[in-house]
């Protein structure tokens, strides 16, 4: 149903952060799964997954850019339809999902990285101020069944 909240998992906006790919592989396994908490995170929620934002990048092995050259995380306030198009379109479909606020709301947003020297999973991130923060949080929840998510895609 359209009135279920959404979360937006995107991976790979740097080519060469390839442990995103696992990440997301094992989120992906778990969200599709027959596990009880992911049916019921299913029925919560409506997840939009975008595993490679920077396909261009992977295929022709650049490790931060783009085709362009460019590092498309940096360019998240204003994408240009034709340097960026990835970015621009997910910010389109942000956006949109957005206007449909009346009866559908974004509770979680994460961009999955990798780290070149850091080990084990790791989570930077924004806490909203409270007249931001939604009603019906996530909260433990989810992160718990993202962690499972990652241990279940190492292998």
């Amino acid at each position: 149903g359209g009135g279920r909240p959404w979360v937006f998992l995107s991976a790979r906006v740097h080519p060469g952060e390839t442990p995103a790919s696992w990440v997301m592989h094992g989120i992906l396994d778990f969200l599709t799964g027959q596990e009880p908490a992911a049916a019921a995170l299913r029925a919560k929620y409506r997840f939009l997954l975008v595993p490679m934002l920077n396909p261009e990048g992977v295929v022709l092995g650049n490790y931060r850019c783009n085709q362009h050259g460019v590092d498309m995380n940096r360019c998240w306030s204003s994408p240009c339809p034709y340097l960026q198009s990835p970015v621009f379109h997910a910010k389109r479909l942000l956006r949109s999902l957005c206007r449909e606020r009346s009866t559908s709301r974004p509770v979680l947003f994460v961009d999955i990285h990798a780290h070149s020297s850091r080990r084990d999973l790791f989570f930077y991130g924004c806490v909203p101020p409270p007249r931001l923060a939604p009603a019906d949080p996530l909260g433990a929840a989810v992160s718990s069944a993202l962690a499972a998510a990652v241990g279940a895609g190492g292998g």
